[in-house]
């Protein structure tokens, strides 16, 4: 019979690979934190670009809004948004030049958004629609829900 005899690795001793393993668990969390930082770095500077264009809607929203509690009928007409107030006053808002604006009894105007590319108001039985599209490429939409009568 053949006498078999395991001989060890030369490459392979009796000696504990717990160091291995250790050395290799710190270089997983050193790249895992490298890569979390560059992520929220990413993330943090395209909230930042967000938030530049975010004070302008929001206080076209906030007009809209007060505009439409203020007027006792709104409607749509040739793309542009008409609120009678109750005061006997017509105020319209519409695109011109690449600017959302508001003009009141058809007298001067205030600029409320700049560099709009389109600006379309539907009407429904129950809503208005507004969608604005910016140069950049935003794309922002408003309901509006007409007063119920």
């Amino acid at each position: 019979m053949l006498n078999k005899q395991n001989k060890r690795n030369v490459f392979m001793g009796n000696q504990s690979e717990n160091g291995y393993i250790m050395l290799e668990a710190l270089v997983s969390i050193l790249l895992l934190m490298i890569l979390i930082s560059w992520l929220s770095q990413f993330y943090l500077l395209w909230k930042q670009s967000e938030e530049k264009e975010l004070p302008m809607f929001s206080h076209f929203h906030h007009i809209i809004e007060l505009e439409t509690q203020l007027s006792q009928q709104v409607y749509v007409a040739n793309n542009q948004l008409h609120f009678l107030q109750n005061n006997g006053d017509m105020v319209v808002i519409s695109l011109h030049n690449h600017k959302i604006r508001r003009q009141v009894n058809e007298n001067g105007h205030e600029e409320l958004l700049r560099n709009v590319r389109q600006f379309r108001v539907t009407e429904n039985d129950a809503d208005i629609k507004i969608y604005i599209l910016t140069d950049s490429g935003e794309q922002i939409e408003k309901t509006l829900f007409k007063k119920m009568e």
